[in-house]
């Protein structure tokens, strides 16, 4: 049986995924077209104060985060509400700071 894999970025991806308190997730997340917008001291203290902001209100507890020129890596526990929830909040937030 040949199933074909999701496009990158696609809904599919993400069918299945579960947000569990006190598990530890590896993110991932990329710039729009992958633009080096992190390049810039003012848009990585951005991401920075908006994850710090996201540990203080208890969201996550955060382990280590590394900003390269285009994407973040960021390892953290999830210690209440839902991954997926808390990851739009702050893609959204981030981006119209950025912006």
């Amino acid at each position: 049986m040949n199933k074909k894999l999701p496009n990158k970025g696609s809904k599919e991806l993400r069918k299945g995924r579960i947000s569990k308190e006190d598990s530890f997730y590896f993110i991932t997340t990329s710039c729009n077209k992958r633009k080096e917008i992190f390049n810039d001291m003012e848009n990585f203290n951005i991401v920075r104060n908006s994850l710090r902001w996201l540990e203080n209100k208890g969201y996550i507890d955060i382990h280590f985060f590394i900003a390269m020129p285009d994407h973040i890596h960021i390892v953290c526990q999830l210690t209440k509400g839902n991954l997926s929830g808390i990851m739009k909040s702050f893609k959204q937030y981030t981006g119209r700071r950025i912006k």
